[in-house]
């Protein structure tokens, strides 16, 4: 599955900084990052944080081809 050049790439991390109540988030790979909030007395709203970043991603593999198309 995937592009076989690439395959079983294996580094993801994720980040999150607060300041001045902004939410910055950073992330590698294929880590996914959700936001929880609450929304009324008992129920939650889950919000995605991130743009998930894998090779097994059709979108993606398309983009990394485009950037690294002939170096090997």
């Amino acid at each position: 599955m995937g592009n076989k050049k690439i395959k079983n790439v294996g580094t993801c991390g994720i980040t999150a900084i607060v300041h001045n109540d902004r939410v910055y988030v950073g992330n590698s790979g294929d880590s996914q990052g959700i936001f929880i909030k609450k929304e009324g007395v008992n129920m939650l709203k889950s919000e995605d944080a991130n743009k998930r970043l894998s090779a097994n991603i059709k979108s993606e593999r398309e983009r990394l081809k485009e950037q690294w198309e002939g170096i090997d």
